[in-house]
């Protein structure tokens, strides 16, 4: 009874393990979709950068004393001219004193010359007289000459040596007037740099006193563009971006200009890309770091096709997986395909027509900044291809498509024979099988895949 027991369990045991591991459907290939849709369309270049003011001034003194006054502090609004600081005028006044006193005494010398003057310019016309009478000698005549030539260019000297004391004395009056620290612009002390009672310097460098901004109604952006999408970058693109200041809005603005300097940075090469902000509100400040969207180009209402339909490949595997014959010339339409969509092609205003190549002015035209010589961006169109699936006819479809711009998750058909509502392949995962086991397997997430348990790309 016992052993008829043990071969009843046995039998029954087998025949689960049998029903488990030997006859269970064999597991299909998942095939994931997605939809083409139809709608609005924008390109962007993200970058990151610092808010900086039109205009930065650094205001300091010429010359050197202690500090007496400040007028202005940090956040002050200052007017141009407006006095913003003072030094001691003390030693500098002295100095207009000695150079007053200077000029003064040039004066008096020039009142005796014009006198000593007048009076050899008598002598030698006495002289002159009386030598017509041979009343004096040759000697004395010319003696009388040369006393009027030494007078006339003494007095000449002197009036040179008054010009240099009136130009001496104007330099010390200017000296003097840089004990007044005024504004020389509009705008907004962002620092200051000293207080009362401090000495200042300014034998080797102007010693530095504020830091002053232009109005902060209107700002800069200067962004760090990578230089694989510079060349995207237009004057006038509309430009939007965050701070961490303000995560819940969006600040706007637009491209003025992309310096021609380049940055490298751990073999990084990046452009500043220059962005107007209007501030009108002052909610931004200098020194604020943006993660900035530069708008390259915008499509409306049109066909919008997956990037990852047009990155999908199917592989030798997955037709075999899917039931289906490979292509014989697979791979070469495939390279074929390749080589078409990177070739250049002609410009196109999103599907309104193609048109001719804009050649680039020469740098002779009179213009004022490089910027202008750039004619507006337009997307290349390019060849791709895009993959649909017939599950009840089980056929897997190349569609061709004509492709305009792209926002990264989403690309622009210009043409090809796809509808809003259609599903395209964006891959296909194969099942995956355990070497020597009757059956697939289910693999381990924490695992490595093997074969071809991936999706197609």
């Amino acid at each position: 009874m016992k052993r008829l027991l043990t071969v009843a369990l046995l039998v029954v045991s087998g025949g689960v393990a049998y029903a488990f591991l030997g006859h269970h459907d064999p597991a299909q290939p998942e095939i994931a979709q997605a939809a083409v849709t139809k709608g609005d369309l924008t390109e962007t270049i993200s970058a990151t950068g610092t808010i900086n003011p039109l205009r930065t001034v650094q205001v300091g003194s010429q010359v050197s004393g202690t500090v007496t006054e400040i007028d202005a502090d940090y956040n002050s609004i200052v007017k141009k001219d407006q006095v913003i600081a003072k030094l001691d005028p003390s030693l500098l006044k002295a100095q207009v004193d000695v150079q007053q006193a200077a000029v003064e005494r040039q004066q008096t010398d020039i009142t005796n010359l014009t006198v000593q003057l007048h009076n050899a310019d008598t002598e030698l016309s006495r002289t002159q007289q009386l030598f017509d009478k041979n009343l004096v000698s040759q000697e004395a005549l010319d003696q009388a000459k040369a006393t009027e030539s030494s007078a006339s260019s003494a007095l000449d000297q002197s009036k040179k040596m008054l010009v240099q004391a009136i130009a001496n004395l104007n330099q010390a009056k200017v000296n003097l007037s840089y004990c007044t620290i005024r504004s020389p612009i509009d705008g907004v002390v962002i620092q200051r740099l000293v207080d009362v009672g401090q000495a200042v310097q300014s034998s080797m460098t102007t010693p530095q006193f504020f830091v002053l901004s232009s109005d902060l109604n209107t700002l800069q952006l200067i962004a760090s563009v990578d230089e694989s999408d510079i060349g995207k970058i237009r004057p006038r693109q509309p430009v939007s971006f965050t701070v961490e200041a303000y995560p819940q809005r969006t600040f706007h603005g637009s491209v003025d200009s992309v310096r021609l300097n380049s940055v490298n940075a751990q073999n990084v090469v990046t452009y500043q890309t220059v962005v107007n902000v209007p501030n009108p509100d002052v909610a931004l400040r200098p020194g604020m770091t943006a993660s900035l969207q530069i708008i390259v180009d915008s499509a409306e209402n049109v066909v919008r096709v997956p990037a990852t339909a047009l990155r999908f490949r199917p592989t030798p595997e997955i037709y075999t997986a899917l039931g289906l014959t490979p292509p014989a010339d697979e791979h070469a339409a495939a390279a074929t395909n390749a080589g078409s969509a990177s070739k250049p092609h002609q410009w196109t205003d999103h599907g309104a027509g193609a048109g001719p190549a804009v050649e680039t002015p020469a740098l002779n035209v009179g213009v004022d900044k490089v910027d202008e010589l750039f004619a507006p961006f337009h997307e290349p169109v390019t060849s791709g291809r895009v993959w649909t699936w017939d599950a009840a006819t089980k056929r897997l479809t190349a569609v061709p498509v004509k492709l305009g711009i792209s926002d990264g998750k989403n690309t622009a058909v210009i043409s090809g024979d796809l509808a809003p509502g259609q599903s395209v392949v964006t891959g296909v995962r194969l099942p995956t099988t355990t070497p020597g086991a009757a059956g697939p397997t289910v693999n381990n997430p924490l695992s490595p895949s093997r074969g071809g348990g991936r999706f197609g790309r």
